[in-house]
């Protein structure tokens, strides 16, 4: 083998190595809807819930909601079909972002660990997270800043 198919093979494994890292971590990506400022509130669309997979309707447990006044993001909740609880993502243990899952949200600093109301399941943390309060109408559910 002379010094270009070296190159060339080692480029290649590289790529392939890397690819498989980004693959693994799709898997996990959280889905940011989009939200608009309403006032001191933001608005984003129940249907941000719901998605299309293979000509198959599913419904998201959470979705993440940025915006610029915020320094976390918020993990909204659907609770039932009218029900949501919007949480800051900033852990109250040493101000991490918490990272959601379905049924829990942990710190991966020092492991506190949250449940989908903001409750406290695990030290060290020793306070819930802080609560937005929420309403909705037919389309949207709004997050009050």
């Amino acid at each position: 083998m002379n010094r270009k198919e070296f190159i060339r093979s080692c480029g290649i494994l590289v790529a392939g190595a890397q690819a498989g890292t980004l693959f693994e971590g799709c898997a996990g990506l959280q889905h940011f809807a989009a939200a608009e400022q309403q006032g001191n509130r933001l608005a984003i669309r129940q249907s941000e819930f719901t998605f299309i997979r293979k000509e198959k309707e599913h419904t998201r447990e959470f979705v993440m909601v940025r915006h610029p006044s915020l320094e976390f993001p918020v993990c909204v909740y659907r609770n039932d079909q009218t029900g949501y609880t919007a949480l800051s993502t900033r852990c109250t243990h040493r101000s991490c972002e918490v990272k959601p899952a379905a049924s829990v949200l942990v710190c991966p600093c020092h492991g506190s660990e949250f449940d989908t109301r903001g409750r406290v399941l695990g030290p060290p943390a020793d306070e819930d997270l802080f609560i937005y309060k929420t309403t909705t109408d037919d389309a949207h559910i709004y997050i009050y800043l």
